[in-house]
């Protein structure tokens, strides 16, 4: 199997690796500080606590309801399972 990264050495393929951490993470960083920023310029400090609470609740609540209704709402290929048993086609 011939997929292109047999030919770079180790030390290639881990600063490769490297940088994509690291940029993700520095987009990471700045997504948070964007949305504070954008948070805080029209809400006081004091808001910032209970605007993060109320993110968590509505996550959980999103989460509960997507894994009872995910069975309709999402093909078999696309869950875990799915894509469990469609490995051996996915590596040809």
């Amino acid at each position: 199997m011939n997929d292109g990264l047999s030919k770079r050495s180790p030390a290639t393929i881990v600063t490769a690796s490297t940088l994509v951490a690291l940029a993700m993470f520095a987009q990471h960083v700045a997504s948070i500080a964007t949305r504070d920023a954008l948070f805080l310029s029209n809400y006081p400090a004091t808001a910032l606590p209970f605007a993060m609470a109320a993110s968590v609740v509505l996550s959980l609540i999103v989460v509960l309801a997507m894994s009872r209704f995910a069975d309709a709402t999402i093909p078999g290929t696309c869950r875990a399972g799915g894509i469990r048993r469609q490995w051996p086609v996915i590596r040809r």
